[in-house]
C-alpha cells in the first residue's frame, strides 16, 4: 500500500482501522461488494420471506418484468467523485436486486424480499416498482421510483416516496459498471462507525437527467 490514498488511518498494538481508496479492480473487496451469489440458507431465508409476505397481503400479486438490471451497488460522493463503499460491517453494503418477483433488500442475516406489486413506465428512463409494505402487507403497497440517469456509466436514483425526505434517496449503479469506479474501503478486524461521504445533489442529479 505504498501509493495507497488513505483517508483515515489508526494502529495501535490492539486495532488497525484505515479508510482509504482502492483503485485495484482485482481487489478482494471488489470481489466480494460485486458477488451477489448466495448459499443455500440465503436462497432458503428468500423463498420463506417471499411466501411469507405474499400470503399476509390482501393484493393480488402478479410478478411482472421490470426491464431493469438485477444487481446494484450503491455509489457514494467523495471529493466531488462518485465512488464504491466497501464498509467494514459487510451487513452495511446496501447491496440491492430486482427480480420479477421481488425487490430484494440484502443484510447482514441474509436477503428480505419485498415482492413487486405492480412495474409502471413513467417514461423511457423511469420505471415506479409498487412494493409490498413489509411492516404490515395489507396496507397499500411502497412506492419506489427508479429514475435512470442519462450517464455512462449508468447510474440511477432510488427514489423511495413513501420514506422521509431524508431517507427518500439514493444512487446506485449495476454490478456489470463496477469497475468504473474507485472504491472507498473501510477497513478494521472490528465493526466501525460507517464513513462520513459528501451529501449527494440528489434535485440537480433528477432535473440534469
Amino acid at each position: 500500500m505504498g501509493d495507497t490514498v488513505f483517508l483515515f488511518r489508526e494502529h495501535t498494538p490492539e486495532l488497525y482501522h484505515a479508510i482509504y481508496i482502492e483503485k485495484d479492480r482485482s481487489s478482494s473487496h471488489y470481489g466480494w461488494m460485486t458477488d451477489f451469489g448466495w448459499d443455500e440458507d440465503s436462497q432458503t431465508a428468500y423463498d420463506q420471506g417471499l411466501e411469507y409476505f405474499i400470503a399476509r397481503s390482501k393484493l393480488k400479486y402478479r410478478p411482472k418484468p421490470t426491464g431493469l438490471p438485477r444487481n446494484w451497488l450503491p455509489l457514494f460522493l467523495h471529493d466531488g467523485r462518485f465512488v464504491l463503499y466497501a464498509p467494514s460491517d459487510r451487513g452495511n453494503a446496501r447491496k440491492r436486486i430486482i427480480n420479477d418477483s421481488a425487490f430484494v433488500f440484502w443484510y447482514m442475516d441474509g436477503p428480505t424480499p419485498a415482492p413487486i406489486m405492480g412495474v409502471d413506465s413513467l417514461d423511457a428512463r423511469t420505471r415506479e416498482l409498487k412494493l409490498m409494505h413489509l411492516a404490515d402487507p395489507s396496507q397499500h403497497p411502497d412506492r419506489l421510483v427508479i429514475h435512470l440517469l442519462d450517464t455512462i456509466p449508468l447510474m440511477a436514483v432510488f427514489e423511495f416516496v413513501n420514506e422521509p425526505l431524508d431517507d427518500r434517496y439514493c444512487l446506485y449503479t449495476p454490478v456489470e459498471s463496477a469497475a468504473d469506479f474507485d472504491m472507498v474501503v473501510n477497513y478494521s478486524h472490528t465493526k466501525r462507525l460507517d464513513y462520513a461521504f459528501e451529501p449527494i445533489d440528489y434535485a440537480w442529479l433528477l432535473k440534469a437527467r
